[in-house]
Formats: structure tokens, sequence, C-alpha cells
């Protein structure tokens, strides 16, 4: 029996539509041997960020430095010694008391004592550690541009090697290369149509940013051959809701739309000069409370995983949308307060006190 190898069986991708989305963009390639069968095709979204040897995520302890206890020679053990149990001299001349101390004649002949560093439990930690990262760097290259049989081996060699450490875990080959193609900074699409010379696929959840698209065959087939360019996912702000608010602040609103990293440590909403203080992120909506600002206050710009957007949607400050008294009394110890734009949960305080809200309506408040 032969068994013949042919590239003209492997699978490749050649061209890209479009190169530039959004969330939920549709897109297209087309290549060839891509196959009939949705199951067998998965697309991965690599950040170009995640590409090359990765930063040392561990820091490097600092030695210990342990001095060595000091050690006599052999020689001065077979005299007598002293309490200390270092040998006793007797010298000649006046002012000795110090001179005839075995530290003193012995100084020029004695070795001086080194003091030695000693690899502490967080260094050697610290050594697995940066092992661990080699390999997973390794293991990552092997996935990305080999054979879905490269892969497999390769993980299941590192599965062995720490059999000793762990109970081996059970995976198929399919899990094992998902496992290696989505790590941080990576995103999987979904695919919505395949023939054996295209597929189409979107991302619902992609930040902003350029992406290296992986096509992987299931079946044996590995990664396709790739010459494609890059994928650019833009950020972008289709809906805010309410779209106007108090000129006092202090309204919640959510911004729908798409590029978002999902988190909150590096995203920002500004409206004019005032920040409005996000309070959670998902790659699809930044949910945030707005400061005070006047009526005009300025465009809304939202920052994302270092990218910056100017929202074509506005949000408005407005005179109309703020709660205004025009009158308040007292029966016993019921407040009631008449005004307009009150909303459907307000608070009362009375310097500083809480008043507790018993009912209300946008133009009457009992409390």
């Amino acid at each position: 029996l032969t068994f013949t190898y042919k590239s003209s069986l492997l699978a490749t991708v050649d061209t890209m539509t479009p190169t530039k989305v959004t969330a939920n963009t549709p897109v297209t390639i087309t290549g060839t041997n891509l196959g009939t069968n949705i199951a067998n095709i998965q697309v991965f979204a690599q950040s170009r960020s995640s590409v090359g040897r990765r930063r040392r995520s561990i820091p490097q302890p600092q030695e210990e430095i342990v001095p060595q206890p000091e050690k006599m020679h052999p020689f001065w053990k077979q005299f007598k010694t002293d309490s200390n149990g270092k040998p006793k001299w007797r010298c000649f001349g006046k002012n000795l008391a110090n001179g005839c101390k075995h530290d003193s004649v012995v100084q020029h002949v004695e070795t001086e004592t080194i003091s030695r560093s000693k690899r502490s439990v967080d260094h050697e930690e610290w050594l697995r550690q940066l092992e661990k990262e080699d390999d997973e760097k390794v293991t990552f290259e092997i996935c990305e541009s080999g054979s879905s049989e490269d892969c497999a081996e390769r993980l299941e060699s590192l599965d062995d090697r720490n059999i000793h450490s762990r109970r081996k875990r059970s995976a198929s080959e399919e899990d094992l290369i998902e496992m290696a193609l989505l790590n941080e900074g990576s995103f999987e699409g979904t695919v919505s149509a395949v023939t054996d010379t295209s597929l189409s696929f979107s991302f619902t959840a992609l930040p902003a940013g350029k992406y290296n698209i992986i096509i992987n065959v299931k079946g044996g087939v590995g990664n396709a051959q790739s010459s494609l360019g890059q994928l650019s996912s833009n950020m972008e702000v289709s809906a805010i809701s309410p779209s106007s608010g108090s000129i006092h602040g202090g309204q919640t609103i959510k911004i729908t739309g798409g590029g978002f990293s999902g988190n909150i440590e590096d995203t920002e909403v500004a409206i004019g000069a005032t920040s409005c203080t996000v309070l959670s992120v998902s790659p699809g909506e930044i949910t945030c409370t707005t400061s005070a600002c006047s009526e005009g206050c300025g465009d809304m710009v939202v920052t994302s995983n270092g990218v910056s957007k100017t929202s074509s949607v506005p949000f408005n400050y407005q005179d109309s949308s703020s709660p205004t008294v025009t009158s308040a009394s007292a029966a016993a110890s019921t407040l009631t307060i008449v005004g307009t734009s009150f909303g459907s949960n307000p608070s009362v305080s009375l310097s500083g006190s809480e008043c507790t809200v018993t009912s209300s309506t946008a133009t009457q408040v009992t409390c």
C-alpha cells in the first residue's frame, strides 16, 4: 500500500471581504478544499498584540543572600581552645589583650568567608513558571501553523509531562486545538455558510483592533494555508438609552454598539468635558452614570481597548428633563413636594437625612 501526500488537498484561503467590520458584520472568505460541513470549520481572530514572544508575566524573585557561618581550618582544632572554641595564643609585649586573640593572629592567613546566595522556594517556582510560559508559546506556534495532528501530539506530550503532578485531562483532538487557539487575545467566530471554495462568518464580540484570521478544518486537514490580510474591527455606537437626561447628572444610560473591550479598567466615556462613570462593560454594551453639565454639553466619546470613537448618536442634557420644585408642604410627619420631571424612582433628603418616599408621580412626591 502506498500513501501519497498531495499539496493540492491542503485547505487554502486567499481573499477576505470586507476587511473592516463592526459587530455581526458578515465576512466572506474564498479558498480551496474547505469542505461543505459547517461543523468541521472553525474561525479564530487572533489579536496582533498576542503574536510573537510574550512578555514574562511573573517577576523574578529577589535572591536571599545568606551569610555562611565562619569555618575554622581543622589544623587549629588540635590546640587548646578558649570559651569560644578558638585556639589560645601566648604572646609577648604590651597591650596584647586584643592582639593575642585567634582572629587577630590569623586574619591574614584564613580565607575570608564569602556570602552565598540561597535559591528560595519562590525562585524555584519562578523558574517553573518561565518553563511553562515557554511551553505555551511553542504550543501556540505549532497549533497555529501546523497540522491538527502536530497540535494534538504537542498537547498530549505536555499532558504526559505533567502526569505526576495532576490528573491527565481527557479531551478530543478538536478540543485540544480549540483550547490552544482560544488564548488571551483570540476570539472564535460563528460560521454561517461553507462550500468547498468559500465560507461566511461573523463575530458578535470582537474588541476594536487588528486581527489575524485563522481557519481550521477538522478531520486531519488542519489550519488552512493563508494569504489573507488582517481583519480590522471598528468600534461603533448604535444607540443610547435614554438619549437625554437632567443637567444635574445622575442619569444611568446604556450605550449599545460593538468593539468595546469588555473591561471596565480600559473603558472611559466622556460627554463634552464631563465624564460618565462606567458601571459595566461588555463587547456590545456600556452602562454609565452621567455627571452634571449644561445643555449643549458636547459630543460623546467612548474609549475602550486603546481605541476612541466619537458617537454619531448624541446624548442631550436638557433643562426640560431636569426636576424642578414648585412647592412643598408638610402635614405632621408627611412632606408633599410638587414640581416636574421627578422620574419613576425619586429620592428625597432633608439636610442630608433621607426622607423615605411613600408615593410618587412625575409631578408629585410624598415622603
